[in-house]
């Protein structure tokens, strides 16, 4: 696996993979009308979506947040991270943004200081907003700081928040 600090390698090399992926295969099966936001082409920043003509975020984490029971208090099957720059930045430009965790564990265990952590195989579809997530703060949604990151100067978020799927809307959901 590729240096998960290395933003630059990753925006390169998976460019709009999830977003097509999302377009072409899960959308028409939850009948869900998305496109690719044409933004994207001129800002990388722009929001992901176009989910019935409004702006939409979309994650993919293919990766469980092991720690998520010492770290948030949620149990890592159903963990997904959230950046606190993203989380700020939405709150500023995109109060409204609905935001849809696509998520598919793809690595369902992990050896950590001598520890093995497993998780089920899961793979779905939750929404969750801008809106939602203020509120989880609000009720103390716990943040992690990324000690390697603390000085990093290639774009990488310094923090996340840890989100609890099951506290979200389920499109779809196998596995769990």
């Amino acid at each position: 696996m590729h240096d998960t600090e290395d933003k630059q390698w990753w925006c390169e090399h998976t460019a709009n993979k999830d977003e097509i992926e999302f377009v072409e295969q899960i959308a028409p099966r939850l009948d869900l009308d998305i496109i690719i936001n044409p933004q994207k082409e001129n800002n990388k920043t722009a929001p992901d979506l176009l989910w019935n003509g409004q702006l939409a975020e979309l994650k993919s984490p293919r990766t469980p947040f092991f720690m998520a029971k010492k770290y948030f208090n949620i149990p890592a099957d159903w963990a997904v991270t959230f950046n606190t720059k993203d989380y700020h930045r939405y709150i500023a430009l995109y109060p409204e943004i609905p935001i849809l965790f696509h998520v598919r564990w793809e690595q369902l265990k992990k050896k950590i200081h001598g520890k093995i952590y497993t998780v089920n195989p899961i793979e779905g579809v939750w929404e969750t907003s801008i809106q939602q997530i203020n509120q989880f703060v609000k009720d103390g949604a716990k943040i992690h700081t990324y000690w390697k990151r603390i000085n990093d100067k290639r774009g990488n978020a310094k923090a996340s928040l840890g989100l609890d799927l099951r506290k979200m809307k389920c499109h779809m959901r196998k596995g769990g």
